[in-house]
């Protein structure tokens, strides 16, 4: 649904499965995982609004769920720093991609280092 961007659906999807008991623990993290990239995807949309904080807001805390789930998934690490970084949470971002590197995926070591460059970056720090 996220690539036909009907993000709306998708989190409406998200939140049917998210609250069905029989949901298993395993399948919520990644539900969480997915609404909170529809959301931040929504946020790109609404750029300067009060739509944009609202879906920032439940982008983050559905990363953050997603964590507490499974806090060793380095898709949900490296957005949860993408959208901490958009938010200007440059040091706790700069955390969430260190963990990231630590047990990267294939494709998130490359998106990954790139952020950690463009972080270090804005922080003036080039180490």
């Amino acid at each position: 649904i996220n690539k036909l961007n009907r993000f709306d659906d998708a989190i409406k999807l998200c939140e049917k499965y998210l609250t069905d008991e029989q949901t298993p623990t395993y399948l919520k993290a990644k539900l969480h995982f997915l609404q909170g990239v529809a959301e931040a995807a929504i946020c790109r949309i609404y750029r300067l609004t009060l739509k944009n904080q609202q879906h920032s807001k439940s982008s983050i805390a559905n990363l953050f769920k997603a964590y507490s789930i499974d806090p060793r998934c380095p898709r949900v690490l490296y957005h949860l720093a993408l959208r901490l970084a958009a938010m200007g949470e440059i040091k706790k971002s700069i955390r969430f991609v260190h963990k990231a590197l630590d047990n990267p995926g294939v494709c998130e070591m490359v998106d990954c280092s790139h952020l950690l460059v463009l972080l270090l970056s804005a922080q003036k720090r080039h180490e």
